[in-house]
Parts: structure tokens; sequence; C-alpha cells
């Protein structure tokens, strides 16, 4: 068979330009690149820790806090035992309390959260600071068997601070324990006053490295004279006049006695 000369009429295919050539390995490499971040990225979520799963891990370690809370508890004095405050003072650590810094080495909780860590305070028909800042009590509701954060949180992904968080209120040095001797609470009568809004106030400064009372103050709180709020919601209006008061006053006793920095805002 001869070969058969090409005449400048015949149909001949184009010759590939240089540009499309190289067009399919370009696009073949970023689909690949694109494949293996994916890759990373699931294998990233599948690889990280729940909420839940994390509290798991920190079970055991909360549940001996708890049971010192009890050691605690046990050691706490009757009602209405602390006469003066008094401390041994120019503690090591000095305890430090202060939200705006974000800086603690203690919580704070009332007695009955000492003997249940998972009970809920109703104010104002119940006596609560709510100093919650210091996230001990928290987290040990978190990783407790009646747990407050929602089942679907807990299956989420913990968030990154969340073992930080945690192995940091456990490293906490200092407890303070506040009981009322005597609480009032409010009773409004709508356009015409209220009564009550006093409170009689023991605190109780523990080292929980070794379960001792170091500081122990006692002080008394009243609503002001005169409370704003809203109508049909005034009984909380008198109580947050309280508890502001009593707070301040605790703040400078327990630094008087312990040395130590407290901010209660």
């Amino acid at each position: 068979m001869k070969r058969r000369r090409r005449d400048d009429d015949d149909d001949v295919p184009d010759e590939p330009s240089s540009a499309s050539s190289l067009r399919w390995p370009i696009i073949i490499g970023a689909l690949t690149l694109l494949l293996i971040i994916g890759g990373i990225v699931v294998l990233l979520v599948l690889s990280g820790e729940t909420h839940q799963q994390v509290f798991d891990r920190f079970r055991d370690r909360f549940a001996d806090r708890r049971q010192q809370f009890q050691v605690i508890a046990g050691k706490v004095p009757p009602v209405g035992s602390v006469r003066k405050n008094e401390g041994r003072g120019n503690l090591d650590p000095r305890p430090i309390y202060d939200p705006s810094s974000k800086t603690f080495n203690k919580s704070v909780v009332m007695a009955e959260q000492l003997r249940d860590p998972d009970v809920q305070l109703q104010t104002p028909q119940q006596f609560d600071l709510n100093l919650f800042e210091g996230l001990l009590l928290m987290t040990m509701q978190w990783t407790g068997p009646r747990s407050p954060m929602a089942e679907s949180v807990r299956g989420q992904r913990a968030r990154a601070n969340l073992v930080a968080e945690l192995e940091g209120t456990l490293a906490q040095s200092y407890l303070v324990v506040l009981r009322p001797v005597r609480y009032d609470r409010p009773v409004v009568f709508e356009g015409k006053g209220f009564i009550g809004g006093n409170v009689d106030l023991e605190g109780f400064l523990v080292d929980l490295r070794n379960t001792d009372i170091v500081g122990t103050v006692r002080v008394a709180g009243q609503a002001d004279d005169m409370v704003r709020g809203i109508k049909g919601n005034m009984d909380a209006a008198v109580f947050s006049s309280m508890w502001k008061n009593v707070r301040g006053k605790l703040a400078r006793s327990l630094g008087e006695v312990s040395g130590g920095t407290f901010v209660f805002n």
C-alpha cells in the first residue's frame, strides 16, 4: 500500500495547542488538592472529642472533689458560730477572685451547694449570691450525674479551651463557703413599699489543699430604702439591691482576713 500524498484539501485534525495540553494536568492537580484538604477537615472533625467525651475523661477527678466537699461540710461549724472576722492572713498563694482580669484561684459556693453540688437555688425565695465566675461548681455539675448542659450541646465537638478550663478549676487553691444565719426574703406590696430584704451572712475561706478553714467572716446587708424596679417583679429588684450591698461588705472582709483580692461586683 502506497503512502497517500496529502493534498491541501484533505481534512486533518488540528494539532493540540500547548495551552490545551497543560490544562488537564492543572485541573487534575487542583482536584487532588481539594480532596486532600477535604480529607484533612473530615479527619479533624471525626477525631475531635465531644463535650461529653471530655467530661467523661474528667469525671473521676471531679468525683474526688465532690467527696472533698463532703469533708468540708463536716468541718463547717454550726449556724451562727462565727462571731467576728478572723483569719491566718497573708496566705500563700494569695487568694484572688477577679472577674475583670479573669483571674481566679478560688470559687464560691453556698452551704447547700457544698452538701449537694447539683442543687439549684431559686432566688429570691432562697438566698444565693450567684458568685459563679470561679467555675468550680459549674464544672462539677457538667461532669456530674445530673448535668444541666443540654444533651444536644454535650454531643457537639468540645470548644478549644474546655480542657484548660476544667484543669484550671481543679487547680484552684481555695473555696469560699457562704451560709445565711438569717434571711428575710423581700415581700413587696405593690404601690405601698416592701418589707424584708435583709441577710446576716457567714463566710468560710477553705484551703482546698488540706480542707482547713483558714478564715471566717460575718457580714450583714440590706436593700436600699428606695428601690426602683419593674412592676410585678419588684421582689427581684429588692433582692438585687440587698445582694449588691452584701457583696461589697463580703469582699472587703474576706480581703482583710486573708490578704487576698476579692472583687464581687
